[in-house]
């Protein structure tokens, strides 16, 4: 018989991927050894369906569950400040942690999957706690008094030590979960490599791109002016 779709001629070629190999990668090398071995004719369209189309679909929703997640983050951030400045420069270390998360990725010779997806939506609310840490006692020293140049280095070098604190305790917490590859345990592996890679650039960069960005956008906070005025009524 002949299989037929909105009247259209149809043929379904299926394969099951026997080795643990990553499904996205094992689509990617198909693709390529079709392009590179046949001809398709013009009167013939090529789709991928199974894990691949599923796959598409469900980095669409990660994209807006990303979004949705900075937004959050923003906005708990902007009340908490009472400002827009503040929580905006803690958004732009966000993307610095794609850099660490692609590294990492490299070296272990894994492929980026949906697992992955949550590791980095965990790191949206994350990464922005050690800028968070510097932004607010940067804050405290300015309102002090003290010029914005001088807040930031000595928010730099105070904060450096709790930032380092912070930061290893939770990637100490994630590794257990990164050498988790038996069984379902597995399942759960990229997300502690996400978070681990994530984590590790943005700090990092954090620390010497929060304190520029911040003498960049905020502005001296000039002296009050304050009068005293003696009344003195009385008799020498």
């Amino acid at each position: 018989t002949i299989a037929h779709e909105n009247r259209t001629r149809i043929v379904h070629v299926t394969a099951d991927i026997l080795t643990e190999k990553n499904a996205n990668v094992v689509e990617d090398q198909i693709k390529e050894a079709i392009a590179n071995s046949f001809i398709i004719p013009e009167n013939v369209n090529l789709s991928y369906e199974g894990s691949w189309k599923d796959t598409q679909e469900q980095v669409n929703v990660y994209k807006y569950i990303i979004l949705m997640a900075m937004l959050l983050v923003f906005g708990v951030m902007a009340a908490t400040y009472e400002s827009f400045k503040a929580p905006l420069i803690n958004m732009f270390t966000i993307p610095f942690l794609a850099i660490g998360v692609i590294i990492i990725y490299k070296i272990t010779g894994q492929a980026i999957s949906m697992m992955s997806a949550i590791g980095l939506i965990m790191l949206v609310g994350i990464v922005v706690n050690n800028g968070i840490i510097l932004v607010d006692y940067t804050n405290l020293l300015m309102n002090r008094g003290m010029k914005i140049k001088e807040a930031c280095y000595k928010a730099g070098t105070s904060r450096l030590r709790p930032v380092l604190m912070t930061t290893l305790t939770t990637i100490l917490g994630m590794i257990p979960m990164c050498f988790a590859t038996s069984g379902s345990a597995g399942m759960v592996q990229p997300i502690g490599v996400a978070v681990v890679g994530g984590l590790t650039s943005s700090t990092f960069i954090t620390l010497f791109f929060i304190p520029v960005l911040y003498s960049l956008i905020m502005k001296e906070k000039k002296p009050a002016d304050s009068t005293i005025k003696i009344n003195y009524d009385g008799e020498f």
